[in-house]
């Protein structure tokens, strides 16, 4: 098994290996193991959403009562500020680490995702920060026009699920074109920023959309590796005590998705 092969490589070695290849699954594993890593990370990925919807729900259903619920105690929006600030900052750290440094920031990052509870505390936390953000982005629009975004975006994600198990096209092996895409949708937001207009939201609302739908598909090719014999062959898989970092790839594919789908298409208040 990867885990065995990698104890024996030292903890240097096994850090170095999970962190900057994500090496593709062994072929000697049983298919059953590779279902039980599926399983844990769609698991932990339900959890998450759960949390988001619920913490979302009332922004959309009583959005006066909930925005004066927050307003009178604002300390829950602080901390919540206080947790994407720290979120950007960790990004940053990991960039800087990854181009810079030796990558042993990389390293403990990615320790924290295969460490009980450790893991489970930090989905919890970002689950409970992004429900409120996508709370208030969602007030901004009619309760009507979120739930038909919503239920497109739900069978959008279902299809390119179902295509990124199903394809032979590989999407795992192009994170440079994905890295560059990234980083040309930021540049468009700050562009934004400074000429705001609503047509440029929608130019890069739709940029988004499409960039998070490929995402999806590399991900969920990423979770689900070649479990399907009639898939074709996947450059890079997770291992399979990488289940908290892909629910959590996963879990912010899916929101951004959504908050650009809702961006584009949504009917304001």
């Amino acid at each position: 098994m990867d885990v065995e092969r990698n104890a024996l490589l030292g903890n240097d070695a096994q850090e170095r290996e999970a962190v900057f290849t994500r090496s593709c699954s062994d072929k000697s594993l049983p298919a059953s193991v590779r279902i039980d890593f599926i399983k844990k990370t769609y698991g932990l990925l339900t959890y998450m959403l759960l949390i988001t919807f619920a913490m979302a729900c009332p922004f959309v259903l009583r959005p006066q009562d909930t925005k004066a619920f927050f307003f009178a105690r604002p300390w829950i929006l602080v901390l919540t500020s206080a947790v994407f600030l720290c979120m950007y900052a960790v990004n940053f750290c990991l960039i800087t680490s990854t181009l810079c440094g030796d990558g042993s920031f990389v390293s403990s990052y990615i320790k924290m995702f295969k460490t009980f509870p450790q893991n489970y505390i930090f989905l919890t936390v970002i689950s409970l920060a992004f429900g409120v953000m996508t709370g208030f982005c969602c007030m901004q629009y009619k309760a009507q026009s979120v739930l038909l975004v919503f239920l497109m975006t739900a069978s959008i994600i279902v299809c390119l699920s179902i295509y990124a198990v199903r394809t032979k096209a590989d999407f795992t092996g192009h994170n440079m074109y994905f890295m560059g895409a990234i980083c040309g949708l930021m540049m468009t937001s700050m562009f934004c920023m400074l000429f705001p207009g609503p047509f440029m939201q929608k130019i890069v609302a739709g940029m988004g959309s499409i960039l998070f739908a490929a995402l999806i598909i590399r991900d969920t090719q990423m979770i689900f590796g070649e479990i399907d014999a009639a898939g074709g062959i996947r450059s890079v898989e997770y291992t399979i005590d990488m289940y908290a970092f892909a629910a959590y790839q996963l879990y912010l594919d899916f929101i951004n998705f959504f908050l650009d789908m809702l961006r584009l298409l949504g009917e304001r208040n």
